[in-house]
């Protein structure tokens, strides 16, 4: 039998080991299993430096970064971020300080456990800094939130070149929809598609049909109306007598994203190269380059002439040109177009023209949606000509023969009581799809009538010799159908 000393030194040492590989290596390691990792290498993904911000390290700041990592550009211009959060646990509850905002107007950011269904935090887990008034003073957004699992959060709801591709695969067995390639993106090789929505079997005898062009995603952080196109496009599509009239009437070009390099970037405005492609159409009238001015990006030479140009040539008409961004704007404020010119005597006939179009689509617009639809300003003016926005090539090409504007979803309630949500703005696009319904029903009556109609004075009807008009043909009563399953949640 051993003597008892012998025994209870051997305890003490199995006991002073133990302690060893929990003393200063335990805690570590503890720390390590409920330290959160952050990670940003994934499409869209953004954000800059991350550092903790207290020595248990559930206080972190995540500051916001340019785009490209790019100095040179506007503060305005930084207001991008989504992150993955690994490592979390409900038992810790996480500070997540998001500093650096460029714009002054707070949103409410969004977060999703799967990548796919997004919920905005609620108002009692936010709060901002810093961001009221025309100076910014370290705008920044202070998130408290207990999370169940690895989590996804980002500004608003992201939606990537595989997002797209997905939609686009379900619309792949349509026999409406033709589906083109306009050239490759320069860093990431993806393609800049275009999308052609045309029922060569519906027509009206003696009105030929007309062309509306709509681009979106030249920013590429604002994906509103990419949600907004997944709500239009099945409205056209659809087997109803809208879809059905939309279709005798029109055909639709699309580019449902201008400038994929810069969404998986993770960019908010720009390109890779940090390019602005909005103000950088620089072409004349004809399409070419101007004259003593840098050529146009790639990206915008590719949609001109291989999406519009080729319909001009061919003799076809675009009726409306659409421009479709998202706007950094107050919490209230609803989507916007952005008309141009007015309807004052200072403004010539054409232009005058072109100013009721526009405010004729507003209101149409307005009048079917759930939400507010208005106009950035009363006065559209004339500064657009004074860059190289898409409208200011339309209207130096086509007058007021061409409804070119801007229409600009938001960030914020958008005239609701609640924070928008992906089905708001799919519900937004419907609204579009019907108000240009109703403007295409209007000129097709304009041209079948045969005594001329009250307001047919302000409907752009193409010259048809009087030989080809048959004899008047009443318009069938537009019945408003259902929103399609394909316009809810996709």
């Amino acid at each position: 039998m051993r003597h008892p000393f012998w025994r209870a030194l051997a305890v003490s040492l199995l006991l002073a080991l133990q302690a060893c590989a929990t003393g200063p290596a335990g805690p570590a390691a503890d720390l390590a299993r409920v330290r959160p990792v952050f990670t940003s290498d994934f499409e869209s993904g953004g954000i800059g430096a991350i550092r903790a911000l207290d020595p248990q390290e559930t206080t972190w700041r995540l500051s916001l970064k340019n785009d490209n990592d790019d100095p040179g550009l506007p503060a305005s211009f930084r207001t991008w971020f989504y992150v993955k959060v690994a490592n979390v646990s409900p038992d810790r509850p996480l500070t997540l300080e998001f500093d650096g905002f460029g714009s002054r107007y707070p949103v409410m950011p969004v977060y999703s456990y799967d990548g796919v269904q997004w919920t905005h935090f609620r108002d009692d887990e936010i709060s901002w800094q810093g961001c009221r008034g025309q100076a910014l003073v370290n705008c920044r957004a202070t998130i408290r939130k207990a999370f169940s699992g690895p989590v996804s959060i980002a500004r608003t709801f992201p939606y990537t070149t595989a997002d797209l591709d997905a939609f686009l695969n379900r619309l792949a067995a349509s026999p409406l929809v033709r589906r083109e390639t306009l050239g490759i993106s320069p860093v990431y090789q993806k393609p800049i598609t275009l999308l052609t929505l045309e029922d060569a079997s519906l027509s009206i005898p003696g009105v030929p049909k007309r062309y509306v062009w709509l681009h979106a995603r030249t920013h590429p952080g604002e994906t509103g109306p990419s949600f907004l196109l997944e709500g239009l496009i099945p409205r056209v599509l659809a087997d109803d007598a809208v879809g059905r009239s939309l279709r005798s009437r029109y055909i639709f070009k699309i580019v449902p994203m201008h400038n994929p390099d810069g969404v998986i970037a993770g960019n908010y405005r720009t390109t890779p190269a940090s390019v602005n492609l909005e103000d950088s159409w620089r072409f004349d009238a004809s399409g070419a380059d101007v004259p003593g001015d840098a050529p146009a990006p790639y990206e915008n030479q590719v949609v001109l002439r291989g999406g519009i140009l080729p319909v001009l040539q061919a003799g076809g008409r675009f009726d409306i040109a659409l421009n479709l961004h998202a706007s950094n704007a107050a919490v209230d404020m609803p989507a916007f177009f952005i008309p141009h010119f007015g309807g004052e005597d200072e403004f010539g006939l054409a232009e005058q023209r072109l100013w009721r179009k526009q405010q004729h689509l507003v209101a149409l617009t307005a009048s079917y949606y759930e939400g507010q639809v208005t106009t950035e300003n009363e006065d559209g003016g004339a500064n657009f000509l004074n860059h190289f926005f898409p409208e200011s090539w339309w209207w130096r090409s086509q007058q007021d023969r061409v409804n070119a504007i801007t229409f600009e979803t938001t960030y914020g309630k958008g005239g609701l009581d609640r924070w928008l949500t992906q089905d708001d703005l799919r519900r937004l696009g419907d609204a579009l799809a019907l108000a240009i319904n109703d403007i295409g029903s209007a000129s097709a009556a304009c041209v079948l009538a045969s005594v001329p109609l009250p307001g047919c004075e302000d409907v752009d009807v193409m010259p048809i010799a009087p030989a080809s008009l048959p004899d008047p043909v009443p318009l069938a009563p537009m019945e408003l159908a259902p929103l399609p399953s394909g316009a809810e949640s996709l």
